[in-house]
C-alpha cells in the first residue's frame, strides 16, 4: 500500500521508532453542530456505534478540541474512529488544522496540517493535502494520519468536515478521535520547520516538501527561473550547526537538476540589507550529477561563521526546473559533555590537564550525551591520541573503559554520530597527564643524583679525611721514627763513637811503651786496626741510621766519600762523573744500608780480583732510578766465574734485590770490568 511505502520512507529518513507514541489528551472545546450531536463524546474514550460526534453530510462543520496539555511543534498521529451504527458513516472530506491560539476557538488562527503518511483499515484514501477524501464501502473505518507540525506551541486542533457532490446522504459518526506525538528520532533541527519559495513551484508541489521526512516527495519552481529563485527554511532558532544535508531527487528525469546551489544563512530574517553569516556556493560546473545525489555540505566548506536561523537555498544558474530538491537536513553540532575520569574506580578532579596517578591499572570514561528530544541516545566513539589515532566504539553503558597507561601526555576524544550516520566534527576533547613514578620524574631523579652525587661526596669527603688522618699519623709516626732514629745515630756516635776513640788513643799510648815486646807490639797494632775498624763502621751506621741522610743528594756524596775513602790508602787513582745538583728524592734507610754494602763489596772486589790502577765512579740520576756504575781498568771477568768472586756478584745482587734493585756485571770492550748498580727511587 501507498501508506507503508511512505511510513518506511519516514522511518529510514528518521531513524526513529514507531511505537514510542505518547498519547495527547483532548477536551471538546466547541463544533459548529448542534448540542445533542454529542460533541464530546468524539474524546471520551468509549468506542461504540452509539457514541460519538454526530456530523451531517449535507453541510460544512468543524469542531474544536484543546491539547492538554499544550504540545511543542513535531510529529503528530491522528486516529479517526468512525464506527457509526449505519453503513458509510465517516467523513468524505475533512481537514486538520492547528493553532498556538491560548483559548482556542472556532475563530482561532488555524494552519492547516502537513501530512505525511495516511492509511485505513477499510476503504482507502483518495486524495490527502491539504484535505483528505475517504473512499469506499464500509461500515466500521479506522483512518490513522501523520503529520509535522511547524508551530512551537500548539494548544487546540480543529476538524473541518467538507461537502461532496458525491457524498452519501447521512450522517458520519467521530466515534473517537486519538492523538498521538510520536518521537522524532533524529537530529535533524529541520524537520517540520517552515519553508516558503520565493516562486509558484511545478503543480502539487509544496515548500514543506523539503522538511517532510520523506525522501520520496520533492519540490521545484516552476518554468525557467534563474538565481532570483530561492527555498527558505525557518529553523525557528538561532544555532551553531555541524553539517547541512541536501538530498536530490532520486528520478532519472532529475539527472543535472541538482548542482550549482547557493547556501546562506542568516540570524535575522533575510532581506536586501542584511548580510548573511555564512556562504557556500557549489563550484560544479559541467560535472554529471546523478540522481537521488546527497550533498554533505561543513562549515569550512564555506565562509563565515555556521551559525543562523534562516537558510536560504538558491542556485547561480539559469536552468528550468530546478534545484529539484528532496530533503533538507540541518544539524547542530553536538558533544559528549561531562566527562568524568576513573583511575581503578577513583574519580579523578577535574582539571586542564586531568592529572592521572601513576601506575594505575584500569581507567574509567564516562561521558553525557547532550539532552536530545525524545531522549534520543546516539553512537558513540573515542580514542586517545598519544596511544594510537584508531576510532573505537564506545559501549552503550556509557563507561568506556582502558588499561592503565605509561606515563605522559594524551588527549581523550569522544565523538556522536548523527541519525544520518555522519560524525559530528567536534569533539570532545579532554588533555590527559599520566604522572611518572616518582622515580621516574625527572626531578626526582636529579633529586636522587644530587643525592647520590652528595653521599659519593660525603663518602669522598670521609675517605679522604680518613686518610688524611691516617697520612698525619703516618707522617707523626715517620717523624717520631725520625726522630728516634736521630736519637740512636746521635747516641751511637756521642756514646758509643766516643768510648771506641777514647779506646784507640789509649792502645797507641800504651804502644809507644818501649818496655814492650815486639810480639806485644805487633798485637797491640793488630788491637788498634781492629778498633779504628770498629769506629769506620760505626761511622756508616750513623750515617744508615740519621735521618737527616735519606737524600739522594746525601747518598750521592756518601758513595763518592766512601769509595775516595776505600781507594785511597791503596793507590788506586778514582775518576767520579757525578752531576753537580741532584732532585729533591727520599731515599729511605734500608736502602742507602743495603746499597751501601753492595757498593762496599762492589770496591772490595776491584781491589781483591781486578788488580786495577783506576776505578771511574759514574753517577745520574734516570728518573725514577739511581745508576751508579764502578768501571775499573782490570783483567776484567773472568770467563767462568766461581769461588769467592762469584759469591761477591750473588751477594751484591741480593742486597740490590732485596730493596727494588739490580746488579749487573760485566767486562768493557776496551778492557776492565763494569759493575752497575740500579736502585729505583
Amino acid at each position: 500500500m501507498l501508506f507503508l511505502r511512505q511510513l518506511l520512507a519516514a522511518v529510514c529518513g528518521l531513524g526513529c521508532s514507531a511505537f514510542a507514541a505518547t498519547p495527547v489528551k483532548l477536551e471538546a472545546v466547541a463544533a459548529t453542530t448542534s448540542e445533542q450531536s454529542h460533541f464530546a463524546e468524539a474524546v471520551d474514550g468509549i468506542l461504540s456505534p452509539a457514541n460519538g460526534w454526530q456530523v451531517p453530510r449535507s453541510t460544512e462543520h468543524a469542531g474544536v478540541f484543546r491539547c492538554v496539555p499544550a504540545m511543542a511543534a513535531g510529529r503528530v498521529r491522528f486516529i479517526f474512529s468512525f464506527h457509526g451504527a449505519g453503513k458509510n458513516s465517516y467523513f468524505s472530506e475533512f481537514s486538520i488544522s492547528t493553532t498556538s491560539d491560548p483559548n482556542p476557538s472556532l475563530e482561532s488562527r488555524w494552519v492547516p496540517l502537513f501530512l505525511t503518511g495516511w492509511d485505513a483499515n477499510q476503504g482507502w484514501v483518495g486524495e490527502a493535502r491539504p484535505n483528505v477524501r475517504m473512499l469506499g464501502d464500509t461500515s466500521k473505518s479506522d483512518l490513522q494520519l501523520d503529520g509535522l507540525i511547524s508551530q512551537e506551541h500548539i494548544t487546540g486542533v480543529r476538524i473541518q468536515s467538507w461537502v461532496l457532490p458525491s457524498a452519501r446522504p447521512g450522517a458520519a459518526v467521530l466515534t473517537e478521535l486519538k492523538m498521538e506525538r510520536m518521537p522524532m528520532g533524529t537530529t535533524n533541527v529541520a524537520l517540520g520547520c517552515p519553508v516558503t519559495a520565493s516562486h509558484a513551484l511545478a503543480p502539487n508541489q509544496q515548500p514543506e516538501f523539503l522538511t517532510d521526512g520523506l525522501v520520496g516527495s520533492f519540490a521545484y519552481p516552476d518554468g525557467v527561473r534563474g538565481p532570483e529563485f530561492y527555498f527558505e527554511v525557518d529553523l525557528r532558532h538561532v544555532r551553531e550547526f555541524d553539517h547541512i544535508t541536501l538530498r536530490g531527487r532520486s528520478e532519472a528525469s532529475a539527472m543535472n537538476r541538482f548542482t550549482n546551489l547557493r547556501l546562506d544563512l542568516y540570524d535575522e530574517m533575510p532581506g536586501e540589507n542584511v548580510p548573511a553569516l555564512w556562504t557556500w556556493v557549489e563550484e560544479r560546473a559541467g560535472e554529471v550529477q546523478e540522481p537521488g545525489e546527497v550533498k554533505v555540505v561543513r562549515g569550512a566548506d564555506g565562509e563565515g561563521t555556521f551559525r543562523g536561523r534562516w537558510l536560504r537555498i538558491s542556485k547561480t544558474v539559469t536552468i528550468s526546473h530546478t534545484p529539484q530538491i528532496a530533503e533538507v537536513e540541518v544539524y547542530e553540532s553536538v558533544v559528549p559533555q561531562d566527562l568524568k575520569v576513573l583511575a581503578d574506580d577513583l574519580v579523578l578532579p577535574q582539571g586542564d590537564p586531568v592529572r592521572v596517578p601513576p601506575e594505575v591499572r584500569r581507567l574509567g570514561f564516562s561521558t553525557v550525551q547532550p539532552e536530545l528530544p525524545d531522549g534520543l541516545v546516539l553512537e558513540r566513539r573515542w580514542r586517545l591520541a598519544g596511544m594510537g589515532d584508531k576510532w573505537l566504539p564506545a559501549p552503550n553503558t556509557g563507561l568506556i573503559e582502558s588499561f592503565g597507561l605509561p606515563a605522559g601526555e594524551y588527549l581523550f576524544e569522544a565523538q556522536v554520530r548523527h541519525s544520518d550516520r555522519e560524525w559530528n566534527s567536534a569533539s570532545l576533547r579532554v588533555p590527559l597527564t599520566v604522572l611518572a613514578p616518582w622515580w621516574e620524574n625527572p626531578w626526582a631523579r636529579l633529586a636522587v643524583a644530587l643525592a647520590a652525587v652528595g653521599i659519593v661526596a660525603l663518602l669522598a669527603w670521609n675517605f679522604s679525611r680518613r686518610r688524611l688522618a691516617r697520612q698525619l699519623a703516618e707522617m707523626e709516626r715517620s717523624q717520631e721514627l725520625s726522630r728516634e732514629r736521630a736519637r740512636i745515630a746521635r747516641d751511637m756516635h756521642d756514646v758509643v763513637g766516643a768510648r771506641l776513640t777514647q779506646l784507640t788513643v789509649m792502645h797507641e799510648l800504651f804502644a809507644r811503651q818501649e818496655s814492650l815486646t815486639q810480639t806485644t807490639r805487633a798485637r797491640l797494632q793488630e788491637l788498634g786496626a781492629t778498633a779504628r775498624d770498629a769506629v769506620g763502621a760505626l761511622d756508616e751506621a750513623v750515617w744508615a741510621v740519621n735521618p737527616r741522610n735519606d737524600t739522594l743528594q746525601n747518598l750521592a756524596d756518601y758513595l763518592c766519600h766512601a769509595a775516595s775513602s776505600y781507594l785511597r790508602p791503596l793507590d788506586i787513582r778514582l775518576r767520579q762523573q757525578v752531576p753537580v745538583t741532584w732532585p729533591e728524592r727520599e731515599v729511605g734507610a734500608q736502602k742507602r744500608h743495603q746499597f751501601l754494602l753492595a757498593f762496599k763489596e762492589g770496591l772490595q772486589n776491584v781491589v781483591k780480583h781486578a788488580g786495577a790502577t783506576t776505578v771511574t765512579l759514574i753517577l745520574r740520576f734516570e728518573d725514577p732510578v739511581l745508576v751508579v756504575c764502578l768501571d775499573d781498568n782490570g783483567c776484567g771477568l773472568p770467563k767462568d766465574t766461581d769461588g769467592m768472586e762469584k759469591d761477591g756478584l750473588d751477594n751484591m745482587g741480593a742486597r740490590l734485590a732485596a730493596v727494588g734493585g739490580v746488579c749487573i756485571a760485566k767486562t768493557l770492550a776496551e778492557g776492565g770490568t763494569r759493575v752497575e748498580f740500579r736502585l729505583p727511587i
